[in-house]
């Protein structure tokens, strides 16, 4: 990095706790041990505040509260860096820095536009979030999970868009979205993976 750092990926089954990371070249090698890190984030209703727990080897532990005053919605980033929040009804995306000093706090806010959040959902191995309208479906860009971007929302088939959306959620890779409705009590299966306009999934 600019400052001298080293940027290192943490792969993401490593153990919590003290690692080492070696680094080597034509002259010899180094070594420096980092603490690696594992949250658990719980958002309940009416609670106003998301609760984190530290995740190790003996259990996980109580790490403290961010208030989110009427937040309902929670997605975290692929590898854990952000959480977003969203107020059920609302049109405005809470970022929060998972690991920031102290404790996670919010960051930033994005403003949604005119149209309501009812659902959002993330995958463990795409960067972006997809949040789900009345009738659309907008998949933000979370590369820099910091700094969220916006992109054209994807308007839904004619029997997504009436049928009362109430959750929603996307495979590991994020190229299929899980609809729940409550119209006729159905789970519809969207192709998210390509450009443009959504479509069902096979």
């Amino acid at each position: 990095t600019r400052d001298g750092g080293i940027l290192v990926r943490v792969p993401p089954l490593t153990p919590s706790g003290p690692q080492a990371v070696v680094v080597g070249n034509e002259v010899g090698k180094s070594e420096k041990a980092i603490t690696v890190r594992r949250y658990a984030a719980v958002l309940s209703d009416g609670s106003g505040a998301v609760a984190w727990a530290e995740l190790g080897g003996d259990g996980p532990v109580v790490m403290g509260k961010t208030p989110v005053t009427g937040r309902r919605i929670l997605a975290l980033s692929p590898d854990g860096r952000a959480a977003y929040l969203a107020e059920l009804g609302r049109s405005s995306l809470d970022v929060i820095d998972v690991a920031a000093n102290g404790a996670p706090k919010q960051v930033a806010r994005l403003d949604l536009g005119k149209s309501p959040v009812l659902a959002a959902a993330a995958a463990a191995r795409a960067w972006t979030l997809a949040l789900v309208h009345a009738g659309d479906v907008e998949l933000v860009d979370i590369s820099s999970p910091l700094h969220p971007v916006r992109s054209t929302p994807r308007p839904f088939p004619a029997e997504v868009k009436d049928a009362h959306v109430v959750a929603a959620d996307r495979s590991p890779d994020g190229k299929r979205l899980a609809i729940a409705s409550e119209l006729g009590n159905r789970v519809t299966l969207l192709d998210v993976g390509g450009h443009g306009r959504g479509g069902r999934g096979h």
